[in-house]
């Protein structure tokens, strides 16, 4: 999950927490001795990018032409950020924020490269009044993160349909698609996305089976059971 937290008198912090079942995930924030943060953007032939958003735990930044970026406050801890601008894939990085230091400058550096598309078609119109669900996932899923996939999955869409994702990490992707009764045949697929290209999937349902049986008492149909 992932917790953006908001407090007067900070500069509030945005945090990635790993939920386990029947565990607690412990989250400590250290506002008290904030670190100075500066880093620079560029492209994938090394040239800075002006303009470019960046997000360090929660706020928000602009480059200026030398694509550089400076966060004069951030919290102590483990948080993540993301560097992006229109015409360019997200880029995505963990970051260890020591408390009270400095972050030297060229010691960050974020590399957006241009985009890949994926065009996802779902064959079948099966149960057409709900949404399909369609998770995209980096292949394999052991691999390090370099982008936001949270911001693009799920991708929400109708059975017979067809959606266009943008500016994706040109990079193998695993799709996974997921829709009430009904069974994604194959379970999974994986498609090679191309800097520049766009990319067509093609993904099939078929009906879910379906239990049908009787409850009977003393031979005759028992109305109420669970």
């Amino acid at each position: 999950s992932v917790v953006r937290i908001r407090a007067l008198g900070t500069p509030g912090a945005m945090r990635e927490v790993l939920l386990r079942k029947d565990r607690e995930s412990l989250l400590n924030i250290g506002f008290g001795r904030p670190c100075y943060f500066q880093g620079v953007v560029k492209d994938s032939a090394g040239q800075p990018v002006p303009i470019a958003k960046v997000t360090v735990d929660g706020q928000e930044a602009q480059t200026d032409e030398l694509g550089e970026f400076v966060f004069p406050t951030i919290a102590g801890g483990e948080t993540f950020a993301i560097a992006e601008k229109q015409g360019y894939a997200a880029s995505w990085q963990k970051l260890t924020i020591v408390a009270g230091s400095t972050v030297e400058k060229g010691a960050v550096t974020f590399v957006l490269r241009k985009p890949a598309r994926l065009e996802i078609t779902i064959e079948e119109r099966l149960n057409v009044d709900g949404q399909a669900l369609v998770f995209l996932l980096p292949d394999p899923m052991d691999s390090a993160r370099e982008f936001p996939w949270y911001r693009v999955s799920p991708v929400r869409m109708y059975p017979g349909g067809t959606v266009t994702v943008e500016d994706l990490p040109p990079k193998r992707v695993s799709v996974r698609l997921f829709h009430a009764g009904a069974v994604a045949k194959p379970l999974s697929r994986s498609v090679t996305l191309v800097e520049g290209a766009t990319e067509h999937l093609a993904l099939h349902l078929e009906p879910a089976p379906v239990l049908n049986g009787i409850v009977t008492v003393g031979g005759k149909p028992a109305s109420n059971a669970e």
